[in-house]
Order: C-alpha cells, then sequence, then structure tokens
C-alpha cells in the first residue's frame, strides 16, 4: 500500500527522497505513471538492477554469470507493461555496471542473488568461461576485468544475447544505454579509456545485429570538465547518442 511504500523511501545522495521502484506496491507505480503522464514525460531510465543506492537490493542484478536473471526480469517486465498504459518508455540500461556484478567482489550479487537461481543440474551444463564465476570460491576481478577478462567477456555475450531476445521488437523500449555512468567505480579509469571504446564497439556491435533500428546511448558520472570528454567517446564508439548528467 501506499502507507507501507512510506518505509521505502532513503535519501538519494543527499538530494531528494525517492522511492525504491522494486520494493514499492503497484499502486504506488500507478501514482508514479500517472505523475509521468501528466507532467509530460515518455521515457524513464530502468536499471538491470534491483534496489537504488542503499541496501543489499542494489547488487540483485540482471545478469547472474552469462545469464538473464529470470526473476528480476520478471519483475521488471511487470514494471515495464503498467507504464506501457500511461504511455511510458524506457531507456534501457542493458548490460550491468561493474560494481553490481558477479564478476565483481561486492559480496552480495554472487552468493546471495545469482547462485541460489542455479540448480545442481545448471551449474553442470553450464559453458566453462560461465562456472569459472558460478562458485563462492571462484575467482573475482578487479574493475578493469569487466572490460577486459575474456571469460567475463564471454559470459557477457550470452547474457547479452539472451537479453536481446527478450527485447527484440519490444515497443516499450526507447534506447539501449550500455551501463550507468561508464567508467566510473568511485573514481574516474582514465588508462581504461581505450579498452571501454573497444568493449563498448564489441557490444554494440551485438545490439546492432538484434535491433538495429534502437539508439545505443552511454551515460557517463555527472563531473562535467572534469569527467570524460564525450566529444572524444562519441567518435571513438559507434553510440547514437551521448546521455549527459548533470548532478
Amino acid at each position: 500500500s501506499p502507507d507501507a511504500d512510506r518505509n521505502l523511501v532513503y535519501a538519494s545522495q543527499g538530494t531528494e527522497p525517492v522511492v525504491d521502484a522494486f520494493r514499492a506496491s503497484e499502486e504506488t507505480w500507478r501514482r508514479w505513471f500517472t505523475h509521468c503522464r501528466d507532467a509530460g514525460f515518455t521515457v524513464l531510465r530502468i536499471f538491470p538492477r534491483a534496489g537504488g543506492y542503499t541496501g543489499d537490493e542494489m547488487e540483485d542484478s540482471l545478469d547472474i554469470g552469462g545469464r538473464v536473471n529470470p526473476r528480476l526480469w520478471k519483475h521488471m517486465d511487470r514494471y515495464m507493461q503498467v507504464a506501457a498504459e500511461y504511455g511510458v518508455r524506457f531507456q534501457f540500461l542493458i548490460l550491468i555496471e561493474p560494481r553490481s556484478t558477479i564478476y565483481y567482489d561486492n559480496g552480495k550479487t554472487r552468493p546471495k542473488f545469482a547462485l541460489p537461481q542455479w540448480t545442481a543440474e545448471e551449474l553442470q551444463h553450464a559453458e566453462p568461461f560461465q562456472r569459472k564465476f558460478l562458485s563462492p570460491d571462484g575467482p573475482y576481478l578487479p574493475f578493469d576485468g569487466y572490460f577486459t577478462d575474456p571469460d567475463v567477456r564471454a559470459c557477457q555475450r550470452k547474457y547479452l544475447r539472451e537479453m536481446l531476445r527478450l527485447l527484440r521488437g519490444d515497443p516499450r523500449i526507447f534506447a539501449l544505454e550500455l551501463h550507468n555512468e561508464m567508467g566510473w567505480t568511485e573514481a574516474m579509469h582514465w588508462e581504461l579509456e581505450e579498452a571501454m571504446f573497444a568493449w563498448s564497439n564489441e557490444m554494440i556491435g551485438i545490439i546492432r545485429e538484434a535491433m538495429p533500428d534502437v539508439p545505443v546511448t552511454i551515460s557517463h558520472p555527472g563531473l562535467g570538465m572534469l569527467g570524460y570528454d564525450p566529444v572524444y567517446w562519441c567518435r571513438s564508439t559507434a553510440i547514437d547518442f551521448f546521455s549527459p548528467h548533470f548532478y
């Protein structure tokens, strides 16, 4: 209920309080989408992970090791289905920022959210590059490994192709964003720009094969002139537009 949803409000990075859509009721979704429609908003961003910026849920992500998280996708699909009734479409963040993935040691994604969704039989039939990350004792990689490790890249390709099959032809999708605020995990990673360009162009190529008519974008942290050069990134990647963040 809306009253119960008041307990889900948290302070969003010291700005205005917000309600976590993944834990809110469908009634609250409808109130929000009514507001969006009445205010003239037609497109929202949707993250491929649950939760906002507090609590364990922010590490419950859509890629559970080269495979789509079925529980989370069911919830996101319903959220977008309700939004469509109000004329709202989505800029869908199709890949997951490194810190919220099974490949990065955040202490939650792999043991709490990913591994419980794999049966013993499914693990047995997983590809070797997937099984590498589907063990509590398997390796965790530093930030750069998300873009450079061949087994992570193989998992990303497998997950991405499955996700694209689910989204292909979906009128609710306005655009696809590679992942939230590229090149940021509490710091800028200037040394990885070329690696991130190569990674971006590979993922965009896979997207183009499945959804050639859907625009693809990237975003950066809102650091203005202190951040990455968006013109350089636009020239170095095959994106259709740049999605700026100002805060």
